[in-house]
């Protein structure tokens, strides 16, 4: 902890965490500076280091509700739910006497898979009470998943490398396209993907499936302002037929036929307009940064990558095998070449991704078409067909590689 004093007396030497921390160094023996000084680094965003001072004051005072709850949190926030679950299975003195605890533990084993856990949560947490937004998002949740067991096993079997299910189970999302990718480290996701114009048609064909699924007729499209979104909009409006997307920031509210999309979910935090459609109006992101948090799910999500580059941005093309890249004959070894960004104006790239054709669908299509008809039996469903939009957190039951920026 002294260590950790002097990282904070240079960083942030008048902070409550440098202040927590110089107290902790004074007088380690004492479990109440451990936990203010954990309290102190989440209170200063600084999650990642609060793990190990709350850990400290919770193997001092073990059962003390303030220490495990704060402790939850900082893990939470590091991308690590299914710990902060088991700590609180671990726990059970706690969740018989804090009603604070019950509810954070209903988020954290529904993010861990475990929905017997929420099922035994939600009678224990007061409807009326400050803390009943839990007890609503787990009962969306467990309808969400009572839907699902309508849907054929093979549609939604909720194991482990189940990303569309989860997603909807926890979201209320529907989620188009999953990487394909060879490696059982993703399971769904992707950490970089660099986009193609075959794979733009493919997402886009199952965001016609899924409209379909869902009954849905959109008769204009409101599109972000930045350019990526206005290219994917006129690109969804050229395969439905409809006029130019009009800019988000005109777009009426409060309109079943108004498809919104945005490229890029993680810029939501700069569009208040998407906070004033009403559920009616279907929310559409092309891809959403799994690995933060975002104030909302979209209701229906083209893929989720940690990056997206788009098809027509710059890019690095391998002219030859890349198995070859590092052979020892340099002669052998492929060109790496720059392919510049495709700066036309926005219509005519929109244009020629109308045209574009999509990649193989091995059978997407019909299991997306299962898990929607699933979806529709129950109220506790995506915004587009009613009911609560649910925050969007990263993580849960189905684990992938990243990036790791925390």
């Amino acid at each position: 902890m002294a260590q950790l004093s002097d990282v904070l007396d240079v960083l942030h030497p008048q902070s409550a965490a440098a202040r927590d921390a110089r107290a902790v160094a004074g007088d380690p023996n004492d479990p109440d500076r451990w936990y203010r000084a954990g309290w102190a680094l989440i209170d200063a965003g600084l999650s990642v280091l609060a793990v190990a001072p709350l850990a400290q004051a919770n193997a001092m005072r073990p059962g003390h509700p303030p220490t495990v709850d704060e402790l939850a949190l900082a893990l939470e926030a590091t991308g690590r739910p299914d710990e902060a679950a088991r700590l609180y299975r671990e726990a059970p003195g706690v969740l018989a006497v804090s009603e604070p605890s019950r509810a954070l533990y209903s988020h954290y084993a529904a993010m861990d898979g475990d929905l017997d856990a929420v099922r035994a949560m939600v009678p224990q947490i007061d409807e009326a009470g400050p803390l009943g937004f839990f007890r609503a998002r787990a009962a969306d949740r467990l309808g969400r998943h009572e839907a699902l067991g309508h849907a054929p096993a093979s549609a939604a079997p909720l194991d482990d490398r189940d990303l569309r299910g989860w997603e909807f189970v926890l979201h209320g999302m529907l989620l188009l396209s999953q990487a394909d990718t060879a490696t059982d480290e993703m399971r769904g996701r992707y950490a970089a993907r660099w986009d193609s114009p075959e794979h733009i048609a493919s997402v886009l064909d199952l965001l016609e499936v899924a409209l379909g699924s869902l009954g849905r007729t959109v008769t204009h499209i409101a599109a972000a302002p930045d350019r990526n979104s206005q290219i994917i909009g006129r690109v969804i409006a050229g395969r439905l037929g409809l006029p130019p997307p009009v800019d988000l920031h005109a777009a009426t509210p409060n309109d079943a036929t108004t498809l919104v999309v945005l490229f890029d979910w993680s810029v939501d935090g700069d569009l208040h307009e998407i906070f004033q459609h009403d559920d009616d109006t279907i929310l559409f992101a092309y891809s959403i940064d799994w690995t933060h948090g975002h104030s909302i799910a979209p209701d229906i999500v083209g893929m989720e990558a940690q990056a997206l580059f788009p098809a027509w941005a710059a890019r690095m093309r391998i002219d030859g095998d890349p198995t070859d890249l590092a052979h020892p004959d340099p002669a052998r070894r492929p060109r790496i070449v720059t392919v510049p960004a495709d700066d036309r104006p926005i219509d005519e790239v929109a244009a020629e991704l109308v045209t574009a054709r999509p990649a193989a669908d091995a059978g997407a299509g019909t299991a997306l078409r299962s898990l929607v008809d699933a979806a529709r039996t129950t109220p506790h469903c995506v915004g587009a067909l009613g009911g609560r939009r649910a925050r969007f957190f990263p993580g849960g039951p189905v684990a992938s590689a990243r990036f790791d920026d925390r």
